[in-house]
């Protein structure tokens, strides 16, 4: 059984229709069938997301970290794993950081490459998410990279518009131009946090769900504590992104079903 612990969850969990989880707040106990979420009763379906495999770390992907991933994936059950688009350890070294990378073409070919065996032995799409940080004059670079990823080896994205509007302001580039550059078919989450800026990323992503087809909308509490309140509410305007008049059109992990994601 995977043990998805901690009263955190019971509190901030409200109208959920799946989770996203940290790799590292997942406890696996034996290779059973099912999971639960604060010891309550298996609920949702749920996203792992990690940081272990270092996808822009140059050279073949660390064997031994792939294998813990596919064991968590397999007992989780969940509908995707993801990491973020970022160098975490280099040979004999962990950086215990979430350093950017070069968006070059010989990182591209490695990362391809790292996705492509990820993918094989996962046996699902992998989650892709650039960091938070974005260096100077790397708005265009980062998003026809991630562009160049998502064609190669089908992977799906996260786009963090709460990182993208912050980082609009502090280095001077159009939010929604760098958005417009991402491969509309290969997005398939947004992920919100909250402040001072939530307003502005709310309409950042209401630009995404117009020209995409999201699976979901991550709402990221894990800089506050929300309560019941505040929660609810932003479901509903997370509901209101993916049920345009028109109707979306959802990817093969929803089941038929947009869904709303709660990060605990």
């Amino acid at each position: 059984m995977a043990h998805i612990g901690g009263g955190k969850a019971a509190r901030e969990i409200v109208g959920a229709d799946f989770l996203e989880l940290r790799a590292t707040d997942v406890a696996l106990q034996g290779a059973g069938d099912g999971f639960t979420v604060g010891g309550d009763a298996p609920s949702a379906p749920v996203i792992v997301r990690g940081a272990a495999l270092s996808l822009g770390t140059m050279g073949p992907v660390d064997r031994t970290a792939l294998a813990e991933v596919k064991r968590l994936t397999d007992a989780t059950r969940c509908v995707y794993y993801g990491e973020p688009l970022c160098m975490t350890r280099v040979p004999g070294l962990d950086l215990d950081h979430l350093a950017p990378i070069w968006f070059t073409a010989d990182v591209l070919a490695s990362t391809i490459d790292r996705v492509d065996a990820v993918q094989q032995e996962l046996g699902r799409p992998l989650l892709v998410e650039s960091i938070t940080y974005m260096p100077p004059r790397c708005a265009k670079p980062q998003a026809e990279f991630l562009s160049g990823l998502a064609d190669a080896t089908g992977c799906r994205l996260t786009v963090n518009v709460s990182a993208v509007q912050i980082n609009s302001r502090v280095h001077g580039f159009d939010a929604a131009d760098y958005l417009d550059g991402l491969p509309r078919a290969a997005v398939a989450f947004v992920r919100i946090g909250p402040g001072r800026a939530a307003d502005a990323a709310w309409a950042l992503a209401a630009g995404v769900a117009s020209a995409t087809r999201l699976e979901g909308v991550i709402l990221d509490y894990t800089t506050r504590v929300a309560g019941r309140g505040p929660c609810r509410r932003d479901g509903e305007r997370a509901r209101s992104l993916l049920i345009p008049e028109s109707g979306p059109q959802p990817g093969p992990a929803c089941e038929g079903q947009s869904r709303q994601v709660v990060h605990v």
